[in-house]
């Protein structure tokens, strides 16, 4: 059984996870400081779910990118009660998840940075970069990267402008089921991914002059 915490985007949440199901959810509000509000949700989670946490076998923590206070707070979070509970912790990159939603080669995946930033994550078959962007030049960074599919969380897809040469998916559901998938295909296949943070290795995207 997996505990899942997302808190790099905006809203954090939780997620109980076993078996390719979600046994249960929590989504906190923008108003609902993680830093004080994370632990005492997971419990009420738990409680809601009806188990216990000697039943949890391991923690899967997004490891970003996203709000640096946010990744900071849910991998401390989710380190310390992996050691608590004798269990192993996970970091899964949120973008590298919201990837997963498509099966195809090329996938841009979008996520908030804050108000006016957000990280830009491009794959392809032979290319994964990260960058920070500003929100206003989200519509150039596509255009250089010219045809794809573009994945984002709900709630800044109005960046996007959907084109012909773009497939736009929204994710709506709650993100931290997409951390707890990702951590369970990594448990099927006996990879380790300890939490790092991933903001530390995006560049900063230049607005060309």
């Amino acid at each position: 059984m997996i505990l899942a915490i997302e808190t790099s985007l905006r809203s954090a949440s939780i997620s109980v996870y076993n078996n390719n199901r979600e046994l249960g959810f929590y989504i906190f509000g923008e108003d609902e400081p993680i830093s004080q509000n994370l632990v005492p949700g997971i419990k009420t989670l738990f409680k809601d779910v009806g188990i216990s946490s000697q039943e949890i076998t391991s923690v899967a923590v997004s490891n970003g990118p996203g709000s640096l206070t946010g990744i900071r707070v849910g991998i401390s979070v989710g380190l310390g009660l992996a050691y608590s509970w004798g269990v192993n912790c996970l970091g899964i990159a949120l973008t590298e998840a919201m990837r997963s939603i498509i099966k195809e080669d090329t996938v841009m995946a979008i996520v908030a940075a804050g108000k006016t930033q957000c990280y830009f994550h491009y794959f392809s078959s032979q290319n994964n970069q990260l960058f920070l962007v500003n929100n206003e030049d989200v519509a150039e960074k596509l255009s250089n990267y010219g045809e794809g599919n573009v994945v984002v969380i709900k709630g800044i897809e109005q960046l996007i402008q959907n084109t012909e040469s773009i497939r736009l998916v929204i994710f709506s559901e709650n993100p931290s089921k997409l951390i707890a998938k990702n951590a369970q295909l990594l448990i099927e296949n006996e990879i380790e991914n300890p939490p790092n943070p991933i903001y530390l290795q995006a560049n900063t995207f230049k607005k060309a002059v």
